[in-house]
């Protein structure tokens, strides 16, 4: 019985790696999602009682960023907010999980108050025996100081990632006419990065930028992709910047409600003319939680 519920684990881990792999093939042959699931129990005895008991938990450990806080959730449910070392590492033993399969997700808020993109993981926990989560890399934040930019001006682009790294500044064209520009950078003891070029560096238009640490010879995922505009003088002067957004559909200068309805009707159907594919904001051609992320970055408040 024992051995069947450790095959299932394994069986979860291996399927979940092969997804994830397969998706994220395009962005690099050293991608990887480093999650090893072993487990374990022991043996106690007292009052008369010598058979096998066991305190069942889950326990998480990794990298993140130093000082982050780290939080866990199984099924969208919170179980676990704690705070990472100063190295970044983070090790952590939740218990009273119930047995079974679970979706846990693991991510970050670093200093500034920046969320970090989630690591996911499929796991079924046994009934009595001790789960152990390991090699979690928790991706990098990264954030612009602006939205909008003329083409002389500095842009900075900052973040947090595992301390004393590298880390990869990656950027995006919208339209895909800038296919992709990658800078290297150092984080410091902190975890801090920060990476300030000139915007005619990119050129006019729209971009969006995402990071990726490199640790321990492993890359972490891509964090969170966030956006951004380069704007020639006339566009800059003839519109205000919560105008100009490309997720404000019905152009009345505010992203609310209705525009996410409009969004709505796209939601996982295909995108077959060029009229319809202004709904795919970050130009995967599907209208997926990506693209509502970008609606939910700009929403009116």
């Amino acid at each position: 019985m024992r051995i069947k519920k450790i095959s299932r684990i394994v069986l979860c881990v291996v399927l979940f790696a092969f997804f994830v792999g397969t998706a994220f093939a395009e962005e690099s042959a050293t991608v990887t999602v480093s999650a090893t699931v072993e487990g374990h129990s022991y043996s106690s005895s007292g009052d008369g009682d010598s058979g096998s008991r066991v305190i069942p938990y889950v326990s998480f450990s990794g990298y993140a960023y130093s000082g982050a806080k780290v939080y866990v959730e199984s099924d969208a449910q919170s179980v676990a907010v704690f705070d990472s070392a100063a190295s970044g590492w983070f090790s952590y033993n939740v218990y009273g999980i119930s047995s079974g399969i679970h979706n846990f997700s693991v991510y970050a808020k670093d200093i500034k108050g920046n969320f970090s993109k989630s690591v996911s993981f499929l796991i079924d926990v046994p009934s009595s025996s001790i789960t152990n989560v390991s090699n979690i890399f928790v991706p990098p934040t990264v954030s612009v100081d602006k939205v909008m930019y003329g083409i002389k001006e500095k842009i900075v682009f900052s973040g947090y990632g595992v301390p004393n790294a590298p880390v990869y500044v990656v950027v995006n064209s919208f339209d895909g006419a800038l296919k992709s520009f990658s800078k290297q950078v150092l984080s410091d003891s902190s975890g801090y990065f920060e990476y300030v070029p000139t915007a005619d560096v990119f050129g006019y238009g729209g971009y969006f930028v995402s990071a990726r640490s490199l640790f321990g010879g492993v890359f972490s995922l891509f964090g969170k992709e966030v956006e951004f505009q380069i704007m020639d003088r006339i566009s800059l002067s003839a519109t205000s910047s919560k105008c100009s957004q490309k997720v404000d559909l019905n152009k009345d200068c505010k992203v609310d409600i209705l525009d996410f309805f409009i969004e709505l009707k796209w939601y996982k159907k295909p995108l077959k003319k060029a009229v319809e594919k202004r709904f795919d904001f970050n130009g995967d051609n599907k209208v997926d939680l990506a693209d509502f992320s970008m609606m939910a970055f700009y929403w009116t408040r």
